[in-house]
């Protein structure tokens, strides 16, 4: 598991070099960046997920198990769907070209990162959370319903005894089909 998250970081952090001009570049050195790095991150991101839910993700199962995580996985996916809105809203208010330090891409990341929570969090109010509430009640009547009649089904057959939907005789086990509706 350390390994891995090495790995990560180290491909995560080493790219910004590839794209500094002024450090000296090899040719060789950039295929073999480029063509590694999201082979990286195709296999280690799947390893970290089996990792975890195999058990084996013991700091990274903590993290991901903490209550504000658990509180913003319920977001994820309503942030995703609004995230792609919020930065092209960002992109399209620029009237003029931008020098770009470190604080302003930390301000401008900052920003759309917390509207697209934000707008998330309105999405999911409007729309997730409702559904859930709806395919609860339909899926709990549909269950209760199940349970009903299997209990019923328990009940109505005891010993091998006969029942009104069908009889099943305990003595010659003669089985007799028959239903009424």
């Amino acid at each position: 598991m350390v390994c891995c998250m090495v790995l990560m970081l180290s491909t995560m952090y080493s790219g910004p070099v590839f794209y500094n001009e002024e450090i000296p570049k090899s040719s060789i050195l950039n295929a073999f960046y480029s063509s590694m790095y999201h082979l990286t991150w195709v296999h280690l991101y799947p390893w970290i997920i089996i990792a975890v839910s195999c058990g084996y993700g013991a700091y990274i199962n903590w993290i991901l198990s903490w209550n504000p995580m658990m509180i913003l996985s319920k977001l994820t996916y309503s942030t995703f769907l609004v995230h792609g809105i919020v930065q092209m809203f960002f992109a399209g208010s620029l009237r003029s070209p931008q020098h770009m330090g470190y604080m302003w891409i930390i301000f401008n990341i900052g920003g759309q990162i917390f509207f697209s929570f934000f707008f998330g969090w309105i999405l999911s109010m409007l729309v997730e959370a409702p559904v859930l509430g709806i395919e609860k009640i339909i899926f709990s009547k549909t269950q209760a319903k199940y349970t009903e009649s299997t209990e019923n089904l328990e009940q109505k057959v005891e010993n091998g005894r006969a029942n009104e939907k069908g009889s099943v005789n305990g003595i010659n086990g003669s089985l007799n089909l028959s239903t009424h509706i």
